[in-house]
């Protein structure tokens, strides 16, 4: 089955499928073998440990996940995007609290004000929620899109953009691409609940299967499993990442 594609579901019931709703670096990982990594791939990993099952992984672009249709295009997810939450259940507590802001260059200390913002980049399709924030807080701005994490951030390294649309926890990320943190200043905008989701056909919103992934997540939470298992990835890949850093 290609990458991206919709895939078996509600038939299989001893398998975790998990979709993810980016594809960039550092969040999942393709290898030439197509066997995965990354922070998304991990965390499901944990949670389909957790529950005793297999991982069955699966990557689909943020607008396919989140559109509705006769056929699942997901069983399980992660995501804050109110599209999705529109055709999925959540299940257990957040797993993450996320903060939104505009990310612009340390030396452009006017951009303090967000007012004086004229372009910003974000990743294609994933701001669904924050430019109407943007917009009344900041003002009206032209918006540039692109595929992934590093290319926002080198735009605005650049000075090919003013300030880029991200969450704070990609300062974590930063050093994976051998990037500074401490070339960005971060004006923050808003915050949203980080919410494992199980599509409304899918059987993971249905018992018993809910409930043992509610378990699974609300133990992996207890023991404050999806940070330390977000931080042990990025903090084995960091030395490599300065000396060869990630394209």
């Amino acid at each position: 089955m290609a990458l991206g594609e919709s895939h078996p579901t509600s038939s299989d019931k001893d398998t975790f499928h998990f979709t993810a709703p980016v594809d960039f670096e550092p969040w999942v990982i393709h290898h030439s073998n197509g066997s995965f990594d990354g922070i998304i791939y991990r965390l499901a990993a944990e949670i389909a440990n957790e529950m005793g099952m297999p991982l069955k992984f699966h990557v689909l672009p943020f607008a396919r996940l989140a559109k509705e249709g006769k056929a699942i295009n997901f069983e399980v997810t992660l995501t804050e995007s109110d599209k999705v939450l529109s055709i999925a259940t959540p299940v257990g507590p957040p797993i993450n609290t996320v903060d939104y802001g505009l990310f612009s260059a340390q030396s452009k200390k006017e951009f303090d004000d967000c007012r004086l913002i004229k372009t910003i980049v974000q990743t294609i399709g994933g701001s669904e929620k924050i430019q109407p924030i943007i917009k009344e807080k900041c003002g009206a701005k032209e918006y540039i899109g692109v595929s992934n994490n590093r290319q926002r951030m080198e735009m605005v390294l650049k000075n090919r953009a003013d300030a880029y649309l991200g969450s704070t926890i990609e300062l974590e990320t930063m050093p994976w691409f051998g990037i500074d943190p401490g070339l960005f200043r971060v004006t923050t905008l808003a915050s949203y609940d980080v919410r494992v989701l199980a599509h409304h056909k899918s059987e993971f919103s249905k018992e018993p299967l809910r409930t043992k992934l509610q378990n699974a997540l609300e133990r992996i939470l207890a023991r404050d499993g999806f940070r330390k298992v977000r931080l042990e990835f990025l903090n084995k890949e960091k030395a490599d990442s300065v000396s060869n850093p990630k394209k």
